[in-house]
């Protein structure tokens, strides 16, 4: 089921940013294994989880956005590498548990 971009643009618009422009994701049984309380997420981040959430491939959602499909490689690296994720799976669900993606 893919999410509407008029979903996806209020889902967007409800994520408070700092002013850094980054979203403060609050981190279920913080502590544990040495894994931050809270992580810092980009809005661009935010979206790109929302089109990997759809089941967009890296290419799909690069024609989407407009950029090169190795930028949205890149930004699932990072934010793989935030959350701990170990794949496009694992890092899927990670978005619905922490809340970033409402299904």
């Amino acid at each position: 089921m893919r999410l509407p971009p008029a979903l996806l643009q209020l889902q967007l618009q409800e994520m408070p940013e700092d002013k850094t422009g980054c979203v403060t994701i609050a981190m279920a049984g913080s502590g544990l294994m040495n894994q931050p309380s809270k992580i810092l997420i980009t809005r661009r981040e935010v979206e790109i989880l929302h089109h990997l959430c759809n089941g967009e491939s890296a290419k799909e959602t690069a024609r989407v956005l407009g950029i090169c499909y190795r930028t949205v490689e890149n930004h699932w690296e990072n934010i793989r590498h935030k959350s701990g994720a170990t794949n496009c799976v694992t890092l899927a669900l990670w978005a619905v548990k922490t809340g970033i993606v409402k299904l």
